[in-house]
C-alpha cells in the first residue's frame, strides 16, 4: 500500500506499507496513533504522545495542516512523522491518492516526483 511519510526532519516520502494494519501504521510514527482529517478521504496519522514523548517538531507536518486549514489551533503544531493515506466506501485505509498528491501540489509542495 503507498502511503506519504513526512518525517520530523521534513523528508516527504512515498512509501510502500506492507499491509494497512495498526502495527505498521503505529512503527511508521512510533507510537499509538492519532488520526487527523486532510481531505475528503484523506487522513494523516501522528503519534498521539509526541508531546509527552518529547518528539521533535515536524514543520513540514505543521504547514501542510495548516496549509489544508485542518484545525490546528493557535500554538499547536505536529511532533514526530505523519503517515498520509487515503481510505475506501469501508473506511479501510487504501493507497495515497493522485487527486491528493496533486492537490498539495497546487498548494505549491513539490511532489512531482511522487506521482507514479
Amino acid at each position: 500500500m503507498k502511503a506519504l511519510l513526512i518525517k520530523q526532519t521534513g523528508e516527504v516520502q512515498l512509501i510502500d506499507l506492507v499491509d494497512n494494519s495498526l502495527e505498521s501504521m503505529q512503527k511508521q510514527v512510533g507510537g499509538y496513533i492519532q488520526m487527523l482529517h486532510m481531505a475528503e478521504t484523506t487522513h494523516a496519522y501522528v503519534n498521539e504522545d509526541g508531546i509527552a514523548l518529547g518528539l521533535s517538531p515536524n514543520p513540514v507536518a505543521t504547514k501542510l495542516c495548516r496549509d489544508l486549514d485542518i484545525g490546528l489551533m493557535p500554538g499547536d503544531y505536529i511532533k514526530g512523522n505523519m503517515l498520509i493515506m487515503d481510505s475506501d466506501d469501508d473506511g479501510e485505509s487504501v493507497d495515497v491518492s493522485e487527486s491528493f498528491i496533486e492537490k498539495i501540489a497546487k498548494l505549491g509542495w513539490v511532489v512531482a516526483s511522487l506521482i507514479s
